[in-house]
């Protein structure tokens, strides 16, 4: 964490905007960028919190940061206690590790790759401008977080779990 604090402090004594804005200047610099600083502090956490700042302030859009996302993402699948993890805990854990990172890479190949690449940054900014344009935002919110990860899963695993 103290580097990460020396490090911002370095890059808001400098040209800081310039920097962030070149670190998110192509999709691959984004992706790249995402991965190493979650890679290097092992935390998707930290790399993902990193982002919001820029996002709030306009610096980056969120067309932009996706590819970012998508490092940390896939960054924390090979991080290396994660790899330690899956080493430590034998076949299984290699089983488990592989598949982990396999599902992850299929995962970006569908959602950053593909196609359906805008869908994710469309239907956030669909939500997010709904939420925001009503008084009752946090009621909204709670609502979205509440149907997203609670109802949506649980009618599909009821749907598709029992067939």
């Amino acid at each position: 964490m103290g580097l990460i604090t020396k490090g911002l402090e370095r890059l808001i004594e400098s040209k800081w905007k310039d920097t962030v804005v070149s670190a998110f200047k192509s999709p691959f610099r984004g992706f790249i960028t995402g991965f190493s600083i979650t890679w290097m502090v092992g935390s998707s956490s930290i790399g993902t919190s990193l982002v919001i700042p820029f996002l709030a302030t306009g610096l980056v859009n969120l067309k932009k940061a996706y590819p970012y996302l998508c490092g940390c993402n896939l960054a924390t699948t090979m991080d290396l206690s994660q790899i330690y993890g899956y080493f430590a805990a034998g076949i299984v854990g290699l089983m488990l590790g592989s598949a982990h990172i396999i599902l992850n890479i299929f995962a970006l190949m569908l959602w950053l790759v593909s196609p359906l690449r805008f869908l994710p940054v469309e239907i956030a900014g669909i939500i997010g401008n709904y939420i925001t344009s009503s008084r009752h935002v946090a009621l909204w919110l709670l609502f979205w977080v509440f149907l997203v990860f609670f109802v949506a899963p649980l009618v599909i695993i009821y749907y598709f779990g029992f067939s």
